[in-house]
């Protein structure tokens, strides 16, 4: 139900020329990088995150 949220916002900031990376992550759930202690995939994420923000 997010989905199509991110995906408007994502082209809007595009258009304005913010920084953006639309990341989906098939069969996760809404906010999974919580879990990043335990859940491989969720820590992988927060490291792009940090990656992300790092470049900015």
């Amino acid at each position: 139900m997010f989905y199509p949220d991110a995906e408007l916002m994502a082209a809007r900031l595009g258009e304005h020329g913010a920084p953006c990376e639309l990341q989906v992550w098939p069969g996760q759930v809404h906010a999974f990088q919580t879990a990043a202690s335990s859940v491989p995939e969720a820590a992988h994420a927060v490291t792009m995150i940090v990656d992300f923000v790092e470049r900015m």
